[in-house]
């Protein structure tokens, strides 16, 4: 059977797997406070630079689709309740709505069926880190390939001033996207992440977008491309990028869109005007620089006779009036040098100094290594013990692989029970606990296997992949 003839049932399968999923109750929005670094304060703010007003609910989209932005970023269910509200998603974008969603979750029924188009929710990775182009060689931090001659070409690099080369969009642990090229509207790929696709391609779909009907639709696997982490950096393209995403979603046919229902892992974020930092004032002069400034005015005055003259002026030839003039004279410079006395500048030992504070303000290490001792905090060395685990399966398949191994029928059953479950690690779609302790456990299984399958104990066959779309 061929790919495209399969490709319809095995999405109508997961629509109805992941319409289960979601027939429950739709979650809460998590009220935890994400740090400044995993929060969108640089994207909001760009959005308000633009001049984009935000919309307090979906009602509102409705009264104007044609200058309207829908902006989901996380979580998607959303979708589903907006799906009802707008009368499709594809009607809202189609009447002239726009439509951005990020997400390295997996997605709701809502995209796959007005788009053809869903994410995974799997994390991928690039299959040669050493070889792939990857942000500051971080292999969970894999740059997105613009397709060539995609349109619109919102991730077509741009050297900017001061740059010698032009810098890729990063992503952060991203996901990757499913598209069913078999239901219209069929959105143009715009990029790729170098990483081994669940169809088996050595590329994964990481971005689709284009115009559909009178409005503009950019679907990405990651929303981590737009948070502060990501964005504030000068040594890649995503701020530039992100300045693009929202010119080209902006542009309409009538009026340009300026206004946006923004949503962040399901809560409607209204706050766009993030304060810039104040210009702090003009530092003051030392009295050393004070000193010489004044000598000089001093002397400038009394080379042009100038107390004299305002002196004679003022009081005419009047012995009395000057006698009055030079006493009152005498009492302003005595009062003068008291008050400068007074009011002379003291270095207070006891508040720090600027370079001090600036020391204080720096990272005491880079992000990795932030989250790495985070997971260590928290006990739970998932994802280092899923990585491990994928190690032993590079080209994984949707069934478990046979085993077959020498010995009895104890040594068969041992090594097949153990390949087994490092296979279910591998390929879990939920997190589990793994705490260090496990963990060290797990790495000593793992050498062990790799030990009896460099000897020959163990064979491993691999399982029947299936052929997904």
């Amino acid at each position: 059977m061929r790919r495209r003839a399969r490709a319809l049932p095995v999405a109508v399968c997961w629509l109805l797997g992941l319409a289960a999923n979601f027939a429950g109750a739709q979650p809460a929005p998590t009220a935890a406070k994400p740090r400044f670094g995993e929060g969108t304060h640089a994207f909001r703010r760009l959005l308000f630079d633009r001049q984009f007003r935000p919309l307090a609910n979906s009602r509102e989209l409705t009264e104007s689709p044609t200058r309207s932005l829908l902006v989901v970023f996380g979580h998607t269910w959303p979708l589903e309740q907006l799906e009802g509200d707008l009368g499709g998603l594809a009607s809202f974008v189609k009447q002239g709505g726009a439509l951005l969603v990020a997400t390295d979750r997996l997605s709701t029924p809502a995209l796959m069926t007005s788009f053809g188009v869903a994410v995974d929710g799997e994390v991928v990775l690039p299959n040669l880190p050493a070889l792939t182009p990857t942000y500051r060689g971080l292999p969970e931090c894999p740059f997105a390939l613009p397709v060539r001659n995609a349109s619109p070409p919102l991730f077509q690099a741009r050297t900017l001033p001061g740059q010698q080369s032009a810098p890729f969009v990063a992503a952060n642990l991203p996901s990757q996207l499913i598209r069913l090229r078999t239901q219209p509207p069929a959105l143009p790929l715009l990029a790729v992440l170098p990483a081994l696709a669940s169809d088996g391609r050595s590329m994964a779909a990481f971005a689709v977008g284009g115009d559909v009907g009178a409005g503009r639709v950019l679907i990405m696997a990651d929303h981590s491309v737009f948070i502060n982490d990501m964005m504030l950096q000068p040594d890649n393209g995503n701020i530039d990028f992100a300045y693009r995403c929202a010119e080209w979603l902006q542009r309409s046919p009538a009026a340009p869109r300026d206004r946006v229902l923004y949503y962040e892992d399901g809560v409607i974020r209204r706050d766009f005007d993030i304060p810039l930092k104040d210009v702090p004032p003009p530092p003051i002069p030392s009295p050393e620089e004070l000193v010489p400034i004044i000598d000089q005015t001093l002397h400038g005055l009394e080379e042009e006779n100038a107390f004299n003259d305002m002196l004679l002026h003022a009081v005419g030839e009047d012995v009395l009036w000057k006698a009055l003039a030079v006493a009152a004279c005498a009492a302003l410079s005595v009062y003068g040098f008291v008050r400068l006395g007074l009011f002379r500048h003291r270095h207070d030992a006891a508040t720090p100094t600027l370079a001090k504070l600036l020391g204080q303000q720096e990272p005491v290490a880079s992000l990795i290594d932030q989250r790495t001792v985070e997971l260590l905090r928290e006990d739970n060395l998932w994802e280092a013990a899923r990585a491990l685990a994928r190690d032993l399966f590079p080209a994984a398949g949707a069934a478990p692989p046979t085993v077959q191994a020498r010995g009895g029928w104890w040594q068969r059953r041992h090594w097949g029970r153990l390949v087994g479950r490092l296979w279910r690690l591998a390929h879990a779609a939920r997190p589990a606990r793994v705490s260090t302790r496990r963990f060290v456990a797990l790495a000593a299984e793992v050498n062990q296997l790799r030990t009896a399958l460099a000897d020959g104990t163990v064979r491993i066959t691999r399982g029947t992949t299936s052929d997904a779309p």
